[in-house]
């Protein structure tokens, strides 16, 4: 009888879809992925069993890596999410270990991200790197000396809630003026729609490609959005000296255009001494790969 093949099962939370998959433990490639919208689970326990239902016994399930918003790694629960549908603490690693019987490692959404940039991405031979993940919300992941910052609670590295405008727009997280209430795909579209005064259904690439075409009110949106995403990331350089900046998510990853304004933004805001020394690329890998790969790896 031949062996089953070993695998990870990553899982990405987002605030808008569910991604998964199984991750060969050999080959470290995804062998199989599918994604849902949030919404369609009510509880964590309802999002468990209908990736049981989905991922078959085609494979030996050895290990689960979940990335999460507020995904604490040291209890393995997802603490106080904004935009989640779930509320307060949701004990993630006590569900899927019972619904699976393996071993669950949970981590912030962005931290994921991040690892699988490093290991299957561009920041491989950086060891001191920040990734920015621009989605529903705002997150990072920071490396420093090869290894990920989690900190004395298993959150640091939140830099979607640095406060950048002071008194500025409402956040999600309750706070004004954060960097997410700017620079993510939620805070494009309701900038947007507040010039436009409609209740028109659009996504984040419709604002790019609205500005890219020339649009007013999208040009007005953008510019502002890329001048505050740059003195941001150009403030944390300050903070964290990182060798390079990976941006990954959907508005930020429309082009070089889009990528040139926010370098020329962050470049000019740098302090001297850091000026041409940090790359700012967009991710090399595609859509939620980065998430999954990333969250798998926790489990190997």
């Amino acid at each position: 009888m031949e062996k089953q093949k070993q695998v990870i099962l990553g899982i990405d939370i987002g605030g808008t879809n569910v991604a998964f998959g199984l991750i060969g433990k050999e080959e470290k490639k995804i062998l199989w992925k599918d994604s849902e919208p949030i919404v369609q689970f009510a509880t964590a326990e309802a999002l468990a069993d209908a990736i049981a239902q989905k991922m078959g016994c085609e494979f030996e399930l050895v290990g689960i890596g979940i990335g999460a918003p507020n995904g604490n790694f040291y209890t393995g629960s997802i603490e106080f999410a904004p935009n989640l549908p779930w509320k307060g603490i949701v004990p993630l690693k006590q569900i899927f270990e019972a619904k699976f019987g393996v071993p669950v490692f949970v981590s912030n959404d962005a931290n994921a991200a991040a690892c699988g940039e490093f290991v299957f991405g561009k920041a491989g031979n950086h060891p001191h790197f920040l990734m920015i993940t621009l989605g529903t919300g705002v997150g990072s992941g920071l490396f420093v000396d090869g290894k990920l910052v989690l900190g004395s609670d298993g959150m640091a590295g939140e830099l979607g809630h640095f406060m950048v405008v002071p008194n500025g727009r409402p956040c999600g997280c309750g706070r004004n003026g954060c960097l997410e209430a700017y620079a993510s795909s939620t805070a494009l579209i309701k900038q947007y729609l507040e010039k436009a005064d409609n209740m028109e259904s659009i996504t984040a690439k419709d604002v790019v490609d609205r500005w890219q075409k020339g649009d007013p009110m999208a040009t007005e949106v953008m510019e502002n959005t890329i001048e505050i995403l740059g003195w941001s990331l150009a403030n944390f350089v300050t903070i964290h000296s990182p060798s390079m900046i990976v941006l990954f998510g959907g508005w930020a990853q429309s082009g070089e255009k889009v990528m040139g304004k926010i370098r020329h933004s962050f470049e000019s805001n740098l302090l001297k001494i850091y000026r041409g020394k940090v790359e700012l690329v967009p991710s090399l890998l595609a859509g939620s790969d980065a998430a999954l790969l990333g969250a798998a790896s926790l489990g190997f």
